[in-house]
């Protein structure tokens, strides 16, 4: 299942003692448009996914991706 990202991440920041801390990034995935039941959603990445507020914006867009489909399978499982 192929997964893409229409709008660039947006992240939440805190002002913290040393300065701004990343709370999280929220990232807008959906499935390519060829597949008849199509999944859309937001992912949210965290300090624990990997990120912060240096990581690249094609490196958030990856693990948001990885998360998704992840998040696909778990639900598959569940089933």
């Amino acid at each position: 299942m192929a997964f893409q990202v229409n709008s660039n991440p947006t992240a939440t920041v805190t002002f913290g003692d040393d300065g701004l801390v990343l709370d999280s990034y929220l990232v807008n995935v959906d499935t390519d448009t060829e597949y008849p039941n199509r999944i859309s959603g937001t992912v949210q990445l965290k300090a624990a996914d990997g990120v912060d507020l240096t990581t690249k914006k094609e490196d958030v867009i990856s693990k948001a991706i990885v998360k998704a489909k992840a998040m696909v399978n778990a639900d598959k499982g569940a089933e």
